[in-house]
């Protein structure tokens, strides 16, 4: 999760990781960004893991305590486990357990993702996993998902510069409890990340029996609906 104090209304950005191992279920696991973790003005940093092993359990949320808000707090999935199938399919999380949770008194979106691949693998297109794969090249990842208005993207997409997400798409709406606690406990204001999948073309200096990071998402969530932001229409 990212706080975002109320003498600033610009974006955030944070970011979710990947990794590879052998385990026994997906999992996943929420939190907040650090405070000072400021880049360019009005701008923070932070990461989302993503994790691929071979069998991982349930979701936590931790929530870090902030005495400053109230104005944009939004909880991100900071780590997501995938569970490689001996045949190469790589199979994340349920649908409905990663989730943006939106605990602000406003609304939100998440408006561009870059992915970063770790050292000694690659994140690429289906294709170009697929191509990989046939030439017998290993630690290869292909990852993807949909998030839960029916938006699907392709990991592999968004390497190098990233790109913007579709306007609208990534909405999250605002709680209407009063309450911060409240909030965080009402089903308005998730959008979850649903059907995370993929494959890699095969284990070499990746070890699957230990559970490694492939690679992350880095998130720019900013205030308002996506349409409101860019200067048309109301919140």
């Amino acid at each position: 999760m990212f706080v975002h104090r109320p003498d600033s209304m610009a974006a955030r950005v944070v970011a979710a990781g990947l990794g590879v191992a052998l385990a026994a279920s997906p999992v996943a696991a929420m939190a907040e960004t650090p405070h000072g973790t400021e880049g360019k003005p009005g701008e923070s940093y932070g990461q989302t893991q993503l994790m691929v092993r071979a069998d991982g359990t349930d979701l936590t949320t931790p929530e870090g305590e902030n005495e400053e808000l109230d104005q944009v707090r939004v909880t991100i999935p900071v780590k997501i486990d995938f569970v490689a199938k001996s045949d190469g399919e790589l199979k994340g999380p349920g649908d409905g357990v990663v989730k943006f949770s939106n605990n602000s008194t406003m609304p939100v979106h998440v408006a561009s993702a870059k992915v970063t691949s770790s050292e000694g693998t690659r994140i690429t297109t289906a294709e170009e996993e697929r191509a990989a794969e046939a030439k017998g090249e290993a630690d290869v990842i292909h990852l993807g998902l949909a998030n839960s208005r029916g938006d699907a993207i392709d990991l592999g997409g968004y390497t190098g510069d990233g790109g913007a997400l579709k306007e609208g798409a990534w909405d999250i709406a605002r709680s209407p409890q009063q309450d911060g606690k409240k909030r965080e406990t009402d089903s308005v204001n998730k959008l979850y990340l649903n059907k995370l999948g993929g494959r890699i073309s095969g284990f070499g200096k990746l070890d699957p029996a230990r559970e490694t990071q492939v690679g992350q998402i880095h998130w720019t969530v900013r205030p308002g609906l996506a349409k409101a932001a860019n200067g048309g229409g109301g919140a």
